[in-house]
């Protein structure tokens, strides 16, 4: 018997990457594991694919689950591992070679109960490794109450040892968000020595340009709800290991600071996907967060998200839309590209801009339908475009005319640039230039697909 199971899901997933994910498991340099496909009731090609693939080789075995998102397929996966050992796959995504060769010689080496990772983002937008994932994975033996652990929870691909699905009947919490957050910080918090491993290289396989599915009050809520229980097994660890727990205390502090800026980069950056209700709803709960923070925080918190300058923050789109720092007038001759130029601007992680189009490229059919009734959206007439655009405009206006989608790190890093307001356009398009993707991949030695 296999000593480890890899459970492969098929959430929302293409055949070519269900393909790109297998073929990742048939050229691991270690053959002892066995592999538990879960079709998560999502296209035909997704069965078609795995019972190609438990045909062709021994080890694999298809599971059907009804549609019920990823963290129940990984659950109907768990059920049928046989490994003492679990990691998970979602199809689409990759693992290095060397992966599962990496992760039992880590294990037996450490006698870990959780091995973590490596983690990588390729595809469009911002390709490099997770910097979180980079501090874990060189650690033998990871403190439970590591932020790096906490800031690295959230991410796939770990090795778990499956005795904490069975003796505590654990399983992911069958929601969208955060359920792996939920079961690695359980497992860490409940006895699991924690190991990383740089060897085992988890790829993630991104498109930022389109982001993932608008952020509701629902999965807010969600995500509050996982975290503000992690909250409190942590807060449990601690007071039974120091007898106390007062405003600052460091583990403290900085467990609440990870929290506060979790919530900031997943739902505050996504400001133009959110509405006025989430903004409420993430407003009140920093505003908690804060309160027991000390001033030392605070002002550290405050550094990180200079351009975002807490608690000085927008509570309404409206205001958003009303004090632009930027205005991004837009000029695409080659309308085909039209498309990915704005999708990445509303994948930007400063959101306080808005944009101006001339009439002709909204209605050229290669406008995204999605962004059509964006509240910072202004159409103006093609004749006289910039100048009635600059003089219309209320923040520091930006020609833009190169179709290349803009990296999402760019108006931020433009925001807290210290220069005269008339190099404003030259910093942009520099930006814009350092941070292209494939010239930030071929300058780090890396191949492009």
């Amino acid at each position: 018997m296999a000593s480890i199971t890899v459970v492969v899901t098929s959430h929302k997933t293409d055949e070519e990457g269900l393909r790109w994910s297998l073929e990742a498991l048939i050229d691991q340099t270690d053959e002892d594991f066995d592999v538990v496909l879960v079709d998560d009731g999502t296209t035909d090609c997704a069965a078609k694919v795995f019972e190609e693939y438990c045909n062709e080789y021994d080890g694999f075995v298809f599971v059907f689950s009804e549609k019920q998102g990823t963290a129940a397929s990984r659950n109907a996966g768990v059920l049928k591992a046989k490994g003492d050992f679990v990691t998970f796959l979602d199809g689409g995504d990759y693992i290095s070679p060397e992966t599962i060769d990496r992760f039992r010689k880590t294990q037996e080496t450490t006698k870990a109960d959780l091995v973590c990772n490596r983690y990588y983002y390729s595809g469009e937008g911002e390709p490099g490794y997770d910097s979180w994932s980079e501090q874990i994975c060189v650690v033998p033996d990871v403190d439970r109450l590591d932020r790096a652990l906490l800031n690295t929870c959230d991410l796939d691909g770990k090795l778990f040892n499956r005795k904490f699905f069975n003796l505590y009947s654990l399983r992911f919490p069958e929601q969208a968000v955060a359920y792996n957050a939920w079961m690695t910080m359980k497992c860490a918090l409940s006895g699991a020595k924690v190991a990383g491993c740089a060897g085992a290289i988890y790829e993630k396989k991104t498109n930022p340009l389109f982001g993932e599915a608008k952020p509701t009050a629902d999965s807010f809520k969600a995500f509050v709800a996982v975290y503000d229980e992690i909250l409190g097994w942590i807060k449990a660890v601690i007071e039974e290991e120091t007898g106390n727990l007062d405003g600052d205390e460091y583990v403290w502090q900085e467990i609440l600071t990870v929290y506060f800026q979790l919530l900031t980069d997943r739902f505050y950056r996504a400001f133009w996907h959110i509405d006025d209700d989430i903004l409420e709803l993430l407003r009140a709960k920093l505003e908690e967060l804060s309160e027991p923070l000390g001033e030392d925080r605070k002002k550290k918190i405050n550094e990180k998200n200079i351009d975002i300058r807490f608690p000085a923050m927008y509570i309404r789109v409206a205001d958003a839309v009303q004090m632009p720092l930027f205005s991004m007038l837009i000029d695409i001759t080659k309308t085909e590209e039209l498309g990915d130029l704005i999708r990445s601007f509303y994948g930007q992680k400063f959101p306080f801009f808005d944009l101006w189009v001339k009439q002709s490229d909204f209605e050229s059919g290669y406008y995204p339908a999605e962004w059509k009734s964006a509240p910072n959206l202004h159409l103006l007439a093609d004749n006289g475009f910039f100048a009635n655009a600059r003089q219309d405009c209320a923040g520091i206006p930006i020609n833009v005319k190169d179709a290349t989608p803009v990296d999402s790190s760019v108006l931020s890093e433009l925001a807290t640039a210290k220069m005269p307001r008339a190099m404003i356009q030259y910093k942009f398009a520099a930006l814009r230039k350092s941070k292209g993707a494939k010239t930030y991949l071929k300058g780090k030695g890396f191949n492009i697909r």
